[in-house]
């Protein structure tokens, strides 16, 4: 959560994949927050605490419910991975559900369900569209570009429509706390997986050479 006392996972305790939170001290309290059965991963907390965006393998698409408890809500038909925009407001995801990787593209929806409209085409860049990451500043969305098992690409691109950047090879772009770098999952030289950093401006724009910050080896 975004005050760091409570995590929010899936787990499959009761046969489905549910959505729980817990708080993080010994003794902390487990909550379920779905219970239909429905197969519901990528869990992910609202900037301001106050929601849970998901997505349901079964039902499809991506909910909402409330942190404290409630019924959940479909805002989408369609899509998984959410992320949400620092205002709380809208949610970033990709299209792919499982089995069209390839032909994902990014989408953002208001928190309701209206307004819904695509961020990335089809093509541009080339490959699936996956892993969004909204920059606390709200500008910008980090993501991976996929081209099946052959290889990945980080891409930043403006959540008002503009084009994209390639920031570096490599998987799962996350934004620094201030918005100014993202990380990533690349390879080196040595054909190890390792931690990545740069630093990039207000429209995703990467500066200065990737560094390497975590090797790690074996299997």
């Amino acid at each position: 959560s975004p005050d760091g006392r409570t995590i929010a996972y899936s787990s499959d305790r009761g046969g489905a994949m549910e959505i729980y939170t817990s708080g993080i001290t010994a003794g902390g309290k487990e909550s379920p927050l779905s219970n239909d059965g429905g197969q519901n991963i990528f869990a992910e907390w609202s900037p301001d605490g106050q929601w849970i965006a998901y997505h349901s393998r079964r039902k499809g698409g991506i909910w909402v419910v409330p942190s404290g408890g409630g019924g959940p809500r479909q805002v989408v038909d369609f899509g998984s991975q959410p992320s949400w925009t620092p205002d709380s407001e809208h949610i970033v995801f990709t299209s792919d559900a499982g089995g069209m990787a390839a032909q994902s593209i990014l989408w953002i929806v208001h928190r309701d369900g209206t307004g819904r409209r695509h961020l990335t085409k089809l093509g541009a860049p080339r490959g699936g569209h996956t892993k969004p990451s909204v920059s606390p500043a709200g500008g910008i969305v980090a993501f991976t570009v996929s081209h099946g098992h052959i290889s990945s690409e980080v891409w930043t691109a403006p959540l008002d429509g503009g084009p994209g950047t390639k920031i570096s090879n490599g998987a799962s772009a996350h934004f620094s706390g201030d918005g100014k770098a993202v990380y990533w999952i690349g390879r080196t030289i040595e054909g190890n997986d390792a931690l990545m950093r740069i630093a990039v401006d207000e429209r995703g724009t990467a500066s200065g050479s990737p560094q390497t910050l975590q090797t790690f080896t074996g299997n």
